[in-house]
């Protein structure tokens, strides 16, 4: 993981009310997430889980947060593919 893509999952880590996670919190993990698909890096779910563990972050978060980064770069493949509608009616 290179040092802006760290940087921006510490400002979440950091930031973050780890007691309960909040919009806000989220938006910061995915400020992070969009960063690295933007700039074309491949950063997967095992290096982003051991930047959180590193950070001592709990693990009851990590979880979600692994489930989300999953999510998230699978959605915005996805979207970079365009529209895939089914012209034919059902």
């Amino acid at each position: 993981m290179d040092a802006e893509a760290a940087k921006l999952l510490e400002t979440f880590v950091k930031a973050a009310n780890w007691a309960m996670l909040n919009a806000s919190d989220w938006e910061r993990f995915f400020d992070f997430v969009l960063d690295i698909e933007r700039r074309g890096i491949h950063i997967g779910d095992d290096e982003v889980r051991k930047k959180l563990e590193e950070m001592k972050f709990p693990e009851r978060h990590i979880a979600k947060a692994i489930t989300l980064f999953n999510q998230s770069r699978h959605l915005l493949s996805y979207a970079r593919q365009g529209p895939r509608f089914n012209d034919e009616p059902t």
